[in-house]
C-alpha cells in the first residue's frame, strides 16, 4: 500500500516540456566538470623556476607532492568525487527514480552539500590573490577555472529547481499552515533577546569582517601584504571579474541577506503566513549561497598547510569571521529551525497533513 501511494511519476516526465531546462542543465553540468578535470586551473611561476599549470587534478598532485595532504584530500573529496557523485544522485532523481519518498530524501540530502565542491575555487582565489603584485612569484588563471565555476553553479541551480517541483505540493501547503520558524511574538521574552542580540552581532561582526584583514603574507621573500575580503575584491577586479562578482556575491551580498532576512522574521514586523513562509523559502535558497564557511575552511587550510608555498599568518579578521559564523550557526538552534532540515520539516508536515486526509 505504502508503494502505491509513494510511487509517482518520473520527474522529466512529469514536468513536460518546462522539464526540459533542468536536463540541458544537468548535461551542460556534467560536460563542464569533464572539461574542468581535463583543462588547466592556474599558472604559477616562481622565480628562476619553469611556470607550472595545474589542473584540477594536478593541483591535488601538486598538493601531495608538497606533503599537504589534508589539502589533497580535501580538494579530491570536494572537488572531484563530490560533484560527480552529486550529478549522479541528480540525474537519477531526474530521469529514473519513481518513487516520491526516495526523491525527497534524495534531494534533501545532496542539495545544501553543493556550496563545499567550491572549496578549491576558494584555495584558487586566495593564491591568487597572495600572489598578486610579488616578484618571486606570480600566478594567474586558466579556462578550467571558468568550467568548474559553471558546471557547479548549474548542477545547484538544478538541484533548486529539481527541490521546488518535489515539494512543490508540500511547500503551497505548509506556506498557508504552519511557519518554519517559530513565530517571534510567541516565544519568552529572554529567548527573543538572545536571538535579536545574536542577530546584531551578527551584522556587526559580518560588517567589521568584510574590511578588518583576515590573512597576512609572512614570508620573508614576499611583500608582506595583508588582506581582507574587500581588498581582495579589489585584486580581482583586475585579474578576473567573474571570480569578483562570484567573490561579492558568496561572501557579501548572500550573508547580508541571510541576516536580514532573519531580522525581517524575528522582530521587525509581524508579517503574515504567506509572506513569512516566503522569506523562509528565500532563506533557504541564501543559505545555500552564503559561502562564508567554505572560505573560512580555505583560509583556514591555507593559513596552516600552505607554508610550502607562501608563509601566511592569520589576521585580527578571520576571528571576527568566526565569531560570525558562530552567531549564525547559534541563532538556529535558538529559534529551534535550522536550513539544512527546512525540508524535512515541509516533508513532516505534508505528511501530517496527508494522513489526516487518509484518516
Amino acid at each position: 500500500m505504502a508503494t502505491d501511494i509513494n510511487s509517482t511519476e518520473k520527474l522529466y516526465i512529469s514536468t513536460g516540456n518546462k522539464g526540459i531546462i533542468v536536463s540541458v542543465m544537468l548535461f551542460l553540468s556534467l560536460i563542464f566538470n569533464i572539461a574542468a578535470l581535463l583543462s588547466p586551473f592556474y599558472t604559477v611561476k616562481m622565480f628562476m623556476s619553469a611556470p607550472y599549470t595545474c589542473s584540477l587534478v594536478g593541483s591535488v598532485v601538486l598538493m601531495w607532492t608538497h606533503h599537504l595532504l589534508i589539502i589533497a584530500l580535501l580538494i579530491f573529496s570536494f572537488s572531484i568525487v563530490f560533484p560527480f557523485f552529486k550529478l549522479s544522485m541528480l540525474f537519477y532523481t531526474w530521469f529514473f527514480c519513481a518513487d516520491k519518498e526516495r526523491q525527497q530524501k534524495n534531494i534533501t540530502l545532496v542539495g545544501p552539500l553543493g556550496k563545499w565542491s567550491m572549496l578549491d575555487i576558494f584555495m584558487t582565489i586566495i593564491l591568487l590573490v597572495m600572489t598578486n603584485d610579488q616578484f618571486l612569484i606570480t600566478s594567474s588563471l586558466k579556462i578550467g577555472v571558468y568550467f568548474f565555476l559553471s558546471a557547479i553553479f548549474l548542477s545547484m541551480m538544478s538541484a533548486l529547481i529539481i527541490e521546488a517541483k518535489i515539494f512543490s505540493e508540500s511547500i503551497k501547503f505548509v506556506s498557508t499552515k504552519k511557519h518554519f520558524l517559530d513565530n517571534f511574538w510567541d516565544v519568552s521574552i529572554s529567548r527573543r533577546i538572545s536571538i535579536l542580540v545574536l542577530l546584531i552581532i551578527a551584522l556587526i561582526t559580518l560588517i567589521m569582517a568584510i574590511n578588518t584583514p583576515i590573512i597576512q603574507i609572512n614570508d620573508f621573500f614576499f611583500s608582506d601584504n595583508e588582506f581582507s575580503i574587500l581588498t581582495s575584491l579589489i585584486t580581482l577586479w583586475n585579474q578576473s571579474l567573474l571570480l569578483m562578482a562570484f567573490v561579492f556575491i558568496t561572501l557579501i551580498i548572500c550573508p547580508l541577506l541571510h541576516i536580514i532576512s532573519l531580522f525581517l522574521i524575528w522582530g521587525l514586523f509581524k508579517l503574515g503566513h504567506k509572506t513569512n513562509h516566503k522569506i523562509e523559502r528565500l532563506l533557504h535558497v541564501i543559505s545555500m549561497f552564503n559561502m562564508l564557511d567554505v572560505f573560512c575552511l580555505a583560509l583556514i587550510i591555507f593559513i596552516s598547510n600552505g607554508s610550502e608555498l607562501i608563509a601566511t599568518k592569520e589576521k585580527g579578521g578571520l576571528y571576527v569571521l568566526f565569531l560570525f559564523l558562530l552567531c549564525l550557526y547559534l541563532i538556529p538552534i535558538l529559534i529551534r529551525g535550522t536550513h539544512k532540515n527546512y525540508l524535512e520539516f515541509i516533508k513532516k508536515i505534508a505528511s501530517q497533513a496527508q494522513s489526516k486526509i487518509l484518516q
